[in-house]
């Protein structure tokens, strides 16, 4: 059965529950990537010297190696399940390692910020690591998200924790019902 609940504009939303192998209806997808999450580069678009197009991320090494610790997180969740198709909520919660800047002799410094990690490297890259290395194996493509959600705190061990729901809206109600 589907859970109805509100979102901030006041419109319902259904989270389907039920699993179908029809693709209708889906379970939500939840998992845990555990590493230092690393963000999504710029892309370059050239042709090889024999004519061949490429595409380059910048992200490097640690991108790529961060990629494929998310995709086998996803994999182990998903088993064989295709991936899931239509709207979807994404919410992304990265945990990040404090700096040795707040670490005094005796544990954690009173100056140290105690939840907001503002430094770099900025969340919407993070999260674009974790669409790219989504698509085609959770989802079809990375436009489906409709609904998102980040954060970004300090926290040990370093993770990302990653929730993928199906998300359908239900009829707006007609004006009348919203007039008291």
């Amino acid at each position: 059965l589907p859970a109805v609940r509100a979102n901030r504009a006041g419109a319902r939303m259904e989270t389907c529950l039920m699993r179908d192998r029809s693709r209708q209806y889906l379970s939500p997808v939840a998992f845990t990537a555990e590493g230092v999450a690393a963000p999504a580069g710029s892309k370059t678009i050239g042709k090889t010297k024999d004519g061949r197009s490429f595409v380059r991320d910048s992200s490097g090494h640690r991108g790529t190696k961060w990629r494929q610790t998310v995709q086998k997180a996803a994999r182990l969740q998903m088993r064989s399940a295709p991936p899931i198709e239509g709207p979807l909520e994404l919410v992304i919660r990265f945990y990040v390692p404090r700096p040795k800047a707040h670490q005094g002799a005796h544990g954690l410094l009173p100056s140290a910020p105690p939840w907001p990690h503002k430094t770099r490297p900025d969340t919407t890259k993070l999260v674009r690591a974790v669409e790219d290395a989504l698509t085609g194996l959770v989802w079809v493509d990375d436009n489906q998200v409709v609904v998102q959600h980040a954060s970004k705190r300090y926290g040990e061990p370093a993770r990302a924790e990653i929730h993928v729901a199906p998300v359908v809206r239900s009829p707006a109600p007609d004006r009348k019902e919203l007039t008291p």
